[in-house]
């Protein structure tokens, strides 16, 4: 079954001018006439397209040891076969191939931009990015006195 777009169905040319995911198939000319019939050599239409990110990962500003986590969602033909590779300041972080990327415990060298790029069966590519912004407690200091507060003059008495 054809798209409702297809044309040329009934003649020595097949159109499909806005070729959907539901196109990719196998395709076999018939010709016909009053001494027989001859088919032709099968063709196979593969239809393929960049992933779509339709969530990007959120920019993040975490404190010191806590944990940052960065999340892509990607659409698009062949989605079951889409491969991911997470980035930090654009070198590749071995290990890191599913759509989510978890920093248990950020650290200040965890600071950057990060990238996530999705690549299809084809060889096609999508990239989004993120920073991640890592905040430092300001330490707060509680002095106690020990004793009683005893009284001190500086100078001289007048």
């Amino acid at each position: 079954s054809f798209s409702s777009n297809v044309t040329g169905i009934n003649s020595d040319t097949l159109v499909i001018p806005d070729v959907r995911s539901s196109d990719d198939n196998n395709y076999t000319c018939v010709t016909s006439n009053e001494g027989g019939s001859v088919l032709s050599e099968t063709v196979q239409l593969t239809v393929t397209g960049l992933p779509v990110v339709v969530v990007v990962p959120s920019s993040l500003t975490v404190e010191l040891t806590h944990m940052a986590t960065f999340t892509t969602v990607v659409a698009g033909v062949g989605s079951d076969d889409f491969t991911y590779q997470w980035l930090h300041n654009w070198a590749m972080i071995d290990g890191e191939i599913n759509s989510s990327l978890t920093i248990r415990s950020v650290d200040t060298t965890s600071a950057g931009m990060y990238a996530c790029i999705v690549t299809n069966l084809y060889g096609d590519r999508s990239l989004s990015t993120a920073m991640l912004t890592v905040t430092v407690p300001t330490p707060t200091v509680t002095i106690s006195p020990s004793g009683p507060i005893q009284r001190a003059m500086v100078g001289s008495p007048q």
